[in-house]
């Protein structure tokens, strides 16, 4: 579940560079391994609009393209990864919302950082069209 997670935000994000390398586990821990927190993560978002090379470096049910994922692709997804479709769809639908409601706080927060504002105003709208997008298609 946590790595459909990290998964599921790096595409709602617009993350293309979310490879297997930036997938870790962290050893030695009392509990046992445990995939370790997200690291190197950038929108290619604000960059252009060109929407046929916008691609995620791994796809989820068998689509990398973002802006394209359907819930059927999270159906194909829960069935290779021996969980359940419900569970993906909500678990898409969950982080699309919170990523939406973060939206104004961290814009709130960036606004003190100098030239963010240009980032914000350009990455934002894009990043919430993709979640208002991908809430649609999963008919949740």
């Amino acid at each position: 579940m946590a790595f459909a997670a990290q998964l599921f935000f790096n595409y709602l994000i617009g993350a293309p560079d979310a490879h297997a390398k930036n997938y870790s586990v962290l050893l030695g821990l009392s509990d046992g391994p445990a995939l370790a927190p997200l690291y190197d993560v950038a929108s290619g978002l604000p960059y252009g609009d060109d929407r046929e090379k916008r691609k995620m470096a791994m796809s989820i049910g068998g689509e990398n393209r973002i802006g394209r994922l359907r819930r059927s692709n999270l159906q194909r997804f829960a069935e290779a990864a021996s969980l359940q479709e419900k569970m993906m769809v909500d678990l898409m639908a969950n982080l699309a919302d919170a990523v939406i409601a973060n939206l104004p706080i961290l814009a709130e927060e960036a606004a003190s950082i100098p030239s963010a504002t240009e980032l914000t105003d350009r990455l934002f709208p894009k990043i919430r069209s993709l979640c208002e997008n991908t809430l649609a298609t999963m008919e949740v």
